[in-house]
């Protein structure tokens, strides 16, 4: 250690007004209704914000997810659900004046959700 350093029980740090935290999703794509594979679904998703220590809030929210055979199409949804995700992270961090450092994100894959059962 160095001479100049000194250890002290007390810290002259400054607490700062902004939080960091961890972003966790968890999605669960809900079954088809009346065997129509691309009829719009119901996307469920849980944001848990979490601060290294324990769960601060969490929040369950829905999003109409439609399964496109067109890999365009399912491109284009897939920005948009990226987009209400995007949206979601931007409005805790300026609202809640809590810094997002790192983020998870957990679904389940199922066959008929991804191309060609993959």
């Amino acid at each position: 250690m160095s001479p100049h350093r000194q250890l002290s029980q007390s810290s002259n740090r400054k607490p700062t007004g902004i939080q960091d935290i961890f972003l966790g999703f968890a999605s669960d794509l809900k079954p088809v209704q009346n065997g129509d594979t691309f009829q719009p679904r119901k996307l469920e998703y849980t944001c848990v914000l979490h601060d290294g220590m324990g769960v601060i809030e969490s929040q369950t929210y829905t999003f109409d997810y439609t399964v496109h055979e067109d890999e365009i199409a399912r491109r284009e949804e897939t920005k948009r659900f990226s987009s209400e995700v995007l949206s979601l992270m931007r409005d805790i961090q300026t609202n809640k004046a809590m810094n997002v450092r790192a983020s998870a994100c957990h679904g389940e894959l199922t066959a008929d959700s991804t191309r060609g059962g993959r």
